[in-house]
């Protein structure tokens, strides 16, 4: 193991640091959250009792009982889970998040928080995830979809530009920083012998960078969490004196749990931080609760216009049975939400809400977004009017993308297990066509 990493912890933890060694020979603590934007906890476990405890750092989680592979799952793949290491859930319940609150999660791929937070909203207010780099934005967008979330813009831009453009709006915002990662160290050795101090304080300037840009887009009165999955003093209590001694109208708020441990001394207050680390039943995390005690210029936001091609309108009202406070069409694409559609130029959208489908020489064609979706005036709800049933082979064979030799339907249908959509397909009355996202198939 690498004789920098160890030094520099044993000097950091002390009479910790052999339970923490010890703490690397155990299991990874897998854990998972259940979507009660589409199912009730109680609901989930009758369908698809799993071997797993309680996680005492969030509602909604659980740890399982020992690691398993859940990705190609029914529930999974309905959006019914976010699988997520124990104490990664613990950040977002922190912030506190009110109904109608916007909220910013500024590092947000690839979703973990970013399900949660829409998930604390309860299908009300919004939420904007940004993701940097675009390959991790694609797979934010994939969960965002497959969680069935219908308020949420998805940006791929840099944290400047958004500050630029949402100077004081939002309520909440959650920095959940790219850091070194020594949280996650136990899925991968080669990451523990690649560790120098030199790439933590190259880390720890750059989450100082994005903790400015964030600061300047939260509102007056309005809280920021920075959190980080890594342990060292220098990418999280350090980084929290420097940004503290900049902005004096910035200040920690205690953060008052019955799990992890306080904060490692500096020079401000980080008893009120809270860490969580790898001899806790989780791999490790550290959080900082901030409020902002200034008056700031607020942004000038402009929306787009109300309005979307015929077509697209009659498809949305014959087929939804909860209808979308506000609509917009980009060139040829037609999104809906709840929210009024903000003017987002100069910043690169990835997802503005809900993405029904597309005008396509002259016809048109929905989207998987538009199947997944939660309904728009509550939650738990299929809002499709036309829906198919499938059996557990069905599914599997729809994951797939074989047709199904299902008859007496026409035109597009929304595709459900036990009540909850997966998707969509096309009848011609004999079979439906396969319309599962080539990208998202299994063998």
């Amino acid at each position: 193991m690498n004789k920098e990493f160890l030094t520099y912890m044993q000097d950091m933890l002390k009479d910790d640091f052999l339970a923490y060694i010890e703490s690397l020979e155990k299991p990874f603590h897998q854990g998972f959250r259940i979507n009660t934007l589409k199912i009730s906890n109680d609901d989930f476990f009758n369908l698809y009792p799993l071997n797993c405890k309680k996680s005492k750092f969030a509602k909604n989680a659980y740890v399982l009982d020992k690691p398993e592979s859940l990705g190609n799952s029914i529930f999974h793949k309905q959006g019914l889970i976010y699988v997520q290491e124990a104490s990664a859930a613990s950040v977002v319940d922190l912030l506190d998040i009110k109904p109608n609150d916007k909220v910013l999660d500024m590092c947000s791929a690839p979703g973990g928080k970013a399900t949660q937070i829409a998930q604390n909203l309860d299908n009300s207010g919004l939420l904007i995830a940004n993701e940097i780099e675009n390959s991790r934005a694609i797979k934010l967008l994939s969960n965002i979809e497959r969680w069935g979330i219908n308020n949420c813009i998805i940006l791929n831009d840099n944290p400047q530009n958004i500050s630029k453009h949402f100077n004081g709006y939002f309520d909440k915002i959650l920095v959940d920083a790219p850091c070194s990662g020594e949280g996650m160290f136990k899925k991968s050795e080669n990451a523990i012998m690649d560790w120098s101090l030199k790439h933590v304080e190259s880390c720890a300037l750059r989450q100082l960078n994005i903790l400015e840009d964030a600061y300047k887009c939260l509102k007056n009165g309005g809280i920021m969490l920075y959190s980080t999955c890594t342990l060292n003093k220098i990418e999280n209590e350090q980084v929290i004196e420097k940004f503290l001694n900049k902005h004096s109208d910035m200040s920690l708020v205690k953060i008052d749990v019955d799990w992890g441990i306080e904060g490692y001394p500096t020079s401000i207050d980080t008893t009120k931080c809270r860490r969580i680390l790898p001899m806790d039943d989780a791999e490790g995390h550290f959080m900082a609760k901030m409020v902002k005690n200034s008056n700031t210029n607020l942004a000038r936001i402009s929306t787009n216009e109300n309005k979307i091609d015929a077509l697209a309108k009659q498809f949305i009202n014959e087929n939804w049975k909860q209808q979308p406070n506000y609509v917009f069409q980009y060139k040829d694409k037609v999104y809906a939400g709840n929210n009024p559609f903000i003017n987002l130029n100069g910043l690169k959208v990835i997802r503005n809400q809900v993405l029904c489908g597309e005008i396509i020489k002259g016809r048109f064609e929905p989207h998987q977004h538009f199947y997944t979706s939660v309904g728009f005036e509550s939650t738990k709800v299929n809002n499709c009017q036309k829906v198919v049933e499938l059996s557990e082979l069905d599914i599997l064979n729809y994951f797939r993308g074989n047709i199904l030799n299902i008859k007496g339907y026409k035109g597009y249908v929304a595709l459900s297990y036990h009540g909850i959509n997966i998707g969509f397909a096309k009848g011609d009355g004999k079979i439906l066509k396969n319309k599962y996202p080539k990208g998202l198939r299994i063998n």
